[in-house]
């Protein structure tokens, strides 16, 4: 490591994570205050959807909305490979050996999904565009 000279002193570069542009600090903190009965509740809220009680999730009952979707276009490539794969293996259980009926039941139970999961895919990237 070699030392950065700044203003004709030796600054030992320490490494890490640069620190946040002022902009991008969090400095300012809001306490709100509730009874016992509706903290219990809000905490019970998180722990019923598996999160953790953070701040984050605090926000987000408090302004009842819900998180915005990202959809990018890798997103929908991983999907497209999915649904080929899943189809590729229907066609190859349906090929003629034989194998356990629930097997090919379920591969194609899964091309279902898979493919009804592409098409909204494919939707919901052409009516809110990729993101950014």
């Amino acid at each position: 490591m070699q030392p950065i000279k700044k203003a004709n002193k030796q600054v030992k570069n320490r490494g890490g994570r640069p620190p946040k542009a002022p902009e991008d600090r969090k400095t300012v903190v809001i306490r709100l205050r509730f009874t016992p009965a509706q903290a219990e509740g809000i905490k019970q809220q998180a722990t019923d959807k598996g999160f953790k009680f953070t701040s984050r999730y605090l926000c987000r009952v408090l302004s009842n909305r819900n998180a915005q979707t990202s959809i990018t276009p890798g997103d929908l490539m991983t999907v497209s490979k999915l649904a080929r794969n899943s189809n590729a293996i229907v066609a190859h259980l349906a090929a003629g050996e034989s194998y356990p009926r629930e097997w090919v039941d379920q591969a194609k139970m899964t091309a279902k999904i898979v493919n009804e999961l592409n098409q909204k895919v494919n939707k919901l990237l052409a009516t809110k565009g990729p993101a950014k």
